[in-house]
């Protein structure tokens, strides 16, 4: 039986993309046992997930936690390692784990042809040319596996409804992700301010209304942020987090303090998702929704390998919210 030690010890969006490398393992190798190194970010979510058999955190930087790290590794028996992180880090504990088959992702070439001459079994990962299906893609070459459509589709809507948020509608609904992305002092400082205020929020949920005539559900991050509460006060409240105003004589909703798994449960079943991008995108994706991605325009080919493989997908670049929203309407 096959055990695999994956290395995915970043972020949320970036272990959904190596979902569909583990649901192909799953596939191929019915019996097989999944372990992913998870960080503190993705570590609830790897350790709840069904394809999963195991979720270790990676070990912080001290050497007695890397040593036990290491031990504990060790007697999973592992026959293969494949570090789709692409972290150093990653590729150098590799080298401490008793395995058959180390498959090692690299970014640099010059690891790349480091470990070809240690022969190492490697994937470059080429930023500027190769697309994130295309690098899972190439690790199962070496299996003989060729990538389906269902690999692609990572969740079932039921996967969530232990997480079940209850809205008061069952028709279609449209969701707007509003977090602090919106917000570059909360988010990246670099990025182009969009300049979000009360006034040209109303206008933009009353144009998504006009525009595609279904409710709407707007989900928030964890960060506080005093745009929603201004938007809250004209709402009336349904339970204590669960906010509704009327638009056009459609229902938007306004749901706040919710986990990650909430939030899923929600997106889950939407028509449409709109948000700045993120693990949601690729959620939203999953279960074919449209999805309207708001990227960094200077960003647009970095992205463009994330989100390749999703269908229904449309980008809008940062802007100011007036001319930015236009371009969210033009695309629903």
């Amino acid at each position: 039986m096959k055990t695999f030690l994956i290395f995915r010890s970043d972020r949320v969006g970036d272990f959904l993309l190596t979902l569909i490398l583990i649901k192909s393992l799953k596939r191929s190798f019915k019996d097989c046992k999944i372990i992913v190194v998870a960080s503190e970010k993705n570590y609830d979510l790897i350790k709840s997930n069904k394809y999963v058999d195991k979720a270790v955190l990676f070990p912080k930087k001290k050497i007695s936690e890397i040593r036990r790290f290491i031990n504990l590794i060790n007697k999973e028996k592992i026959t293969d390692v494949i570090t789709a992180d692409r972290k150093n880090r990653s590729i150098f504990l590799s080298f401490f784990i008793k395995s058959e088959i180390k498959i090692f992702v690299c970014v640099k070439f010059i690891h790349f042809l480091l470990l070809n001459i240690l022969r190492k079994i490697n994937v470059f990962d080429n930023e500027n040319k190769v697309t994130k299906i295309q690098t899972i893609q190439n690790i199962l070459n070496y299996y003989n596996i060729l990538l389906i459509e269902q690999d692609k589709n990572i969740y079932n809507k039921n996967d969530f409804d232990k997480f079940h948020t209850a809205l008061p509608i069952e028709e279609s609904f449209l969701v707007l992700h509003f977090d602090e992305k919106w917000f570059v002092n909360k988010y990246i400082k670099k990025y182009k301010q969009i300049n979000a205020n009360k006034e040209n929020l109303n206008s933009f949920i009353e144009s998504l209304v006009k525009k595609t005539m279904i409710n709407i559900v707007i989900t928030t991050g964890n960060m506080h942020l005093d745009l929603l509460e201004e938007f809250k006060k004209e709402c009336k409240i349904i339970t204590g987090n669960l906010f509704e105003k009327s638009v056009n004589k459609k229902r938007v909703f306004i749901i706040d303090r919710q986990n990650f798994f909430q939030v899923c449960s929600i997106v889950c079943k939407c028509k449409i998702f709109i948000g700045c991008h993120g693990s949601l995108t690729h959620l939203a994706g999953s279960f074919n929704a449209k999805i309207v991605d708001i990227i960094e325009e200077n960003k647009a080919n970095f992205y463009q390998k994330y989100t390749d493989h999703l269908k229904n997908y449309n980008k809008v670049f940062r802007d100011q919210m007036s001319s930015m929203s236009k371009k969210i309407i033009e695309c629903v």
